[in-house]
């Protein structure tokens, strides 16, 4: 399993972290797949070889999925018109409920990378992953969000995306918590 193999490759002791996908899930208005949810479980709020940030449920000061899916939302309508999506997110646009598919964000790098599902009223794990550096082509995976991110972390082969060549012992480094916060 791929959530496995991260947590391998970063030497993490899982953490089983409550997360209220209830509200998060309620709000987006479909189910995020299973492996991105027992990720933000196993890791919580943090960065990845001080690169990638999975945006997990936060509900305090860092990155939030829910946080970045509004402020794609909120963008998106400015340029937005029924026949043609935003130029930012062209030629998708951004998931709502009353639109049969389109992008949610998941994750963002140190190097403007953007990391989002193609999501849709299917099987949320089918969802692939939509990924691109800012101002350049969208690429497209068929895979889990958790193998992209291990593929991300250790295969120099997994190009333009793979920070393996730079940091080749990848780690994991939480969110610091804020002073009254447990």
């Amino acid at each position: 399993m791929w959530i496995d193999q991260l947590i391998s490759a970063v030497r993490w002791e899982p953490l089983g972290l409550p997360m209220n996908w209830a509200r998060v899930e309620g709000e987006l208005g479909v189910t995020l797949p299973s492996d991105y949810k027992r990720l933000c479980e196993s890791f919580g709020p943090g960065e990845f070889s001080e690169y990638l940030d999975v945006l997990c449920v936060n509900e305090g000061v860092g990155p939030d999925i829910l946080k970045q899916w509004r402020a794609c939302v909120e963008v998106a309508a400015d340029r937005e018109t029924p026949e043609s999506p935003h130029p930012l997110f062209a030629p998708y646009r951004i998931f709502e409920r009353d639109r049969p598919a389109g992008l949610i964000p998941w994750g963002v790098t140190q190097t403007e990378c953007e990391f989002y599902w193609l999501a849709n009223s299917g099987d949320p794990n089918e969802w692939p992953v939509i990924a691109r550096f800012v101002d350049s082509d969208w690429d497209r995976f068929d895979i889990s969000t958790a193998e992209f991110v291990v593929r991300v972390l250790t295969d120099q082969e997994f190009r333009p995306y793979s920070v393996a060549g730079v940091f080749p012992d990848p780690y994991f480094q939480p969110l610091p918590q804020l002073p009254g916060r447990a």
